[in-house]
C-alpha cells in the first residue's frame, strides 16, 4: 500500500495482526544480477541505513541467478556496501546477529524488490509472556479474531483459555486498541520519518477505541493456564475487561447477557495434549448448545477428525497455519435452544440415524 510517514506509524502503532512491516524503497527491479546492481546503486542507501544503526539482510523467494537465499543475502549486503563506496562514504557496520534493522530483499522469476523493516523481526510479541502448554502466536490469535469478527456487539468467552493469548487479543479487537505506543528507534532515525508527529498519532488512535460491549469470559480447567492468562491480561492492562473463571467446559455456567455470545477458542487438537481430548471436544458441543443459544462458535482445530464431536455444521470455514501445522478456523451458529432428546429414543418420524448427518460434520 502507498503511504506517507505519518500512516506508516499508524499502522506500526496500531496493527495487531502482521508478523511483519517492511517499508518498501523500491520494487519492480530486475532480477538479473548485474542491472540489479546498478539500479540499487542509485537508491539513497543513506537515507535508509542510519549511520551508527547496525543492520542485516533478509532474503525471500527465488529468482533464476538467486537459487538460495544466504547467496541473495551476502549478494546484496555486499552491493549495498558498494553503493556507499561509489559514494565516498562508508556502510553503517553489517550485525546479523543483533541488527538494528533489516534491508528485505524478495526475489521472484518476474524481479525483485527491497524495503526495510525497523523491526528487525515478527512483530508478533506483545506484554506478557506466554506460559500455557501450545500457545498461539499474538498475531496469529488476533488475525483469529477478526476472522471471527470479534469487534461486532458480542459477548466474547474462551473456555479453553489457556495462558490467556486468545481471549487478550480478541477483547483488544474488539476494543480497537493498538498493538503498541512505541515506534522502533531505528525507525526514528530515519530521515523520512523525522518530522512525524508521534502524539498526534497516538491520539488519533486513542480515539478509535470504544469501551468493550460486555464483560468478556475466559476459563479453563488447568490452574497453571489460569494463572499465566490473569498475569498477561494484567500487563496488557485488560484485567479489568475478562473475568478469569476456574472451570471445565462442561461446567461453565454464562450469567445472562442479552447481546449474543461469540465462543472464540482453541481446543486440544491431540498433538501435544493428548488426554481426553475426544471427550473435551464432546463438552464443547454440549454447552454450546446449553449457553449459546442464538451466538457463535468460532473454534481453531488442526486435527480435522475432531469437530465431528461437536455435532454441528459450520457456516465458515477459514484455512490458517498454527505453529506450522496447517489448521482451520471453523464458525458454527447455534441455533435457538431446543428440549434434548433422551438417549437412546429417535425423534418421531425421524428414524434412528444419527443427530449430525453423515458428511455434515467437518
Amino acid at each position: 500500500m502507498e503511504a506517507g510517514p505519518e500512516e506508516v506509524a499508524l499502522l506500526w502503532l496500531g496493527v495487531r495482526a502482521a508478523s511483519r512491516a517492511v517499508v518498501e524503497i523500491a520494487s519492480g527491479l530486475p532480477a538479473d544480477p548485474d542491472e540489479l546492481g546498478r539500479a540499487l546503486r542509485e537508491l539513497p542507501w543513506e537515507e535508509w541505513l542510519p549511520e551508527g544503526v547496525p543492520w542485516a539482510v533478509r532474503a525471500r523467494g527465488r529468482a533464476p541467478r538467486f537459487r538460495h537465499t544466504r547467496f541473495a543475502e551476502r549478494w546484496l549486503k555486499d552491493a549495498i556496501r558498494q553503493a556507499f563506496a561509489a559514494r565516498g562514504r562508508v556502510a553503517p557496520p553489517v550485525d546479523p546477529a543483533c541488527p538494528g534493522l533489516l534491508v528485505d530483499f524478495r526475489l521472484s522469476a518476474r524481479g525483485a524488490a527491497v524495503g526495510i523493516d525497523p523491526a528487525a523481526g515478527s512483530l508478533h510479541r506483545r506484554a506478557g509472556a506466554r506460559a500455557a502448554p501450545a500457545p498461539l502466536r499474538e498475531d496469529l490469535a488476533a488475525g483469529l479474531a477478526w476472522l471471527a469478527r470479534a469487534d461486532r456487539p458480542v459477548r466474547l468467552v474462551d473456555p479453553f483459555c489457556g495462558s490467556g493469548t486468545l481471549i487478550a487479543e480478541a477483547v483488544a479487537v474488539a476494543r480497537r486498541r493498538a498493538r503498541t505506543r512505541s515506534l522502533p528507534p531505528a525507525l526514528l532515525r530515519l530521515p523520512a520519518f523525522s518530522a512525524v508527529d508521534l502524539d498526534r498519532v497516538r491520539r488519533g488512535l486513542d480515539a478509535r477505541e470504544r469501551p468493550l460491549p460486555a464483560p468478556a469470559i475466559a476459563a479453563d480447567r488447568d490452574p497453571g493456564a489460569l494463572r499465566a492468562a490473569v498475569e498477561l491480561l494484567r500487563r496488557a492492562g485488560l484485567e479489568e475487561e475478562v473475568r478469569v473463571v476456574p472451570s471445565p467446559v462442561r461446567e461453565l455456567r454464562l450469567p445472562p447477557e442479552p447481546l449474543p455470545t461469540l465462543a472464540l477458542t482453541n481446543p486440544p487438537w491431540g498433538r501435544r495434549l493428548a488426554a481426553g481430548v475426544e471427550e473435551a471436544w464432546r463438552d464443547l458441543g454440549r454447552w454450546v448448545r446449553r449457553e449459546l443459544a442464538g451466538g457463535e462458535l468460532a473454534v481453531l482445530c488442526g486435527n480435522a477428525r475432531l469437530t465431528r464431536y461437536l455435532g454441528l455444521r459450520s457456516r465458515r470455514r477459514y484455512p490458517v497455519v498454527a505453529g506450522g501445522i496447517t489448521a482451520r478456523l471453523c464458525v458454527y451458529p447455534i441455533g435457538p435452544e431446543r428440549p434434548r432428546m433422551q438417549p437412546g429414543r429417535p425423534r418421531a418420524g425421524s428414524g434412528a440415524g444419527p443427530a449430525v448427518e453423515p458428511g455434515s460434520h467437518e
